[in-house]
C-alpha cells in the first residue's frame, strides 16, 4: 500500500497541486477507517470466542492475532506518509523523514504496541510477570529519557539481566499478599476489639505492600543494586514523593478496576489491554518515575543514562 501511494503521488502530481493535497487525505481516510473496522471487528469476534462454543471464532481470532495486530505499525506509518504529503507536500528522498515529529509520535505508539505484546507474551507463564514488568518498565523509562534503541532488543535484554532479583521480588510480593489479604478477610469477621487492632494492622501493611509493588519493579529497571537494598530504597522513594506516589497508584489501580466495572465492555477493554494498556499505563508513569530517579541514576562526565543492559 505504501509503494502504491509512493508511486500514484508522483503520478498526481505531474497533473495537479491541488489532487497532490486531496489524495494523500481520502488515502489517510481509508486507513483510518479501516483500522476502526478491524478494531470493532476484533471485539465482536473476541467476544464470540468468549461467550460461545463455536470454535470457528478462535480461527478469526488467530488471523487478527497473527495479521493485523503485528502488522498494525505499518499502517500507522502509512497514515504518516499520506499525512506528510498532505501537510507538507515531501519529495520521495524527504518521505521517512525521522525527524519529524508526526513521525516521532506514531513511532513511539508503535513502541508501545510492541513492548505490550512482549510484555503479554513474557507473562504467559505467569510466574515471570515481575521480570517482564520490569523489562517493560526499562523499556518505557529509555524511552522517556530520550534512547532510540530498538525495543524487543532492550526488552529481552532487560528481562535476561533482572530476571533473577525481579522473580524473587515477584513470588514474594504474591505469596505475602495472599497471606495478608486472607488474614485481612479472616479479621474481618472477628468482631473483637483484638481483631480489629490487627484488622486495621493488617491493612496498613497491605498497603505498604502496594506500595512496594508498584516501586519495585522501576527500581530494578533503573538501578543495579541488592534487592534488598532496592527494597529499602522502593520505601524510601515512595515516601519521599507522596502526591507522585498517589498519583502512579491512581494511574496504576483506576483502569483495572474500571475495566470490571461493565462486563458488557469488558471485550472492548480486553481488546485495549491487549493492544497498549499495560505499556501505556508503564510510559505514563515513567515520567514520573523518571523524574523522581533522575537525582539518583548512575551518571558519566558526559551524560545521564539509564542503568546500561549488558550484552
Amino acid at each position: 500500500m505504501i509503494f502504491v501511494c509512493l508511486v500514484f503521488h508522483n503520478f498526481v502530481r505531474c497533473f495537479s497541486n491541488k489532487a497532490l493535497f486531496i489524495f494523500p487525505l481520502l488515502l489517510s481516510f481509508f486507513h483510518i477507517c479501516i483500522t476502526f473496522f478491524h478494531i470493532l471487528f476484533f471485539s465482536f469476534v473476541f467476544k464470540l470466542y468468549l461467550y460461545s462454543k463455536y470454535p470457528i471464532s478462535g480461527i478469526f481470532l488467530f488471523y487478527f492475532l497473527h495479521f493485523d495486530i503485528f502488522n498494525v505499525k505499518i499502517r500507522y506509518r502509512a497514515i504518516l506518509h499520506h499525512l506528510i504529503f498532505l501537510t507538507k507536500g515531501y519529495d520521495f528522498m524527504n518521505f521517512m523523514n525521522q525527524d519529524n515529529i508526526v513521525v516521532i509520535a506514531l513511532n513511539r505508539i508503535g513502541d508501545v504496541i510492541i513492548a505490550n505484546l512482549l510484555f503479554l507474551l513474557c507473562s504467559i507463564p505467569l510466574v515471570t510477570i515481575g521480570p517482564s514488568l520490569t523489562a517493560l518498565y526499562h523499556c518505557m523509562l529509555r524511552i522517556v529519557k530520550g534512547n532510540e534503541d530498538k525495543v524487543t532488543k532492550t526488552f529481552f535484554r532487560a528481562l535476561r539481566q533482572n530476571f533473577v532479583q525481579s522473580l524473587i521480588a515477584w513470588l514474594a510480593l504474591v505469596i505475602v499478599g495472599v497471606i495478608l489479604f486472607l488474614n485481612t478477610h479472616f479479621l474481618l469477621q472477628n468482631t473483637s476489639e483484638a481483631g480489629k487492632i490487627f484488622y486495621y494492622l493488617s491493612g496498613l501493611v497491605l498497603a505498604l505492600l502496594v506500595i512496594i509493588a508498584l516501586y519495585i519493579f522501576p527500581v530494578i529497571a533503573a538501578f543495579s543494586n541488592t534487592l534488598k537494598n532496592l527494597v529499602k530504597n522502593s520505601v524510601i522513594f515512595a515516601f519521599m514523593h507522596i502526591p507522585s506516589t498517589l498519583l502512579i497508584a491512581v494511574i496504576s489501580i483506576l483502569p483495572m478496576y474500571m475495566t470490571y466495572q461493565d462486563l458488557t465492555l469488558l471485550p472492548l477493554y480486553s481488546c485495549c489491554w491487549f493492544f497498549f494498556g499495560f505499556a501505556l499505563t508503564c510510559y505514563i508513569n515513567s515520567f514520573l518515575f523518571y523524574r523522581i530517579f533522575k537525582p539518583y541514576l548512575e551518571t558519566s562526565e558526559e551524560t545521564e543514562e539509564i542503568k546500561e543492559i549488558s550484552k
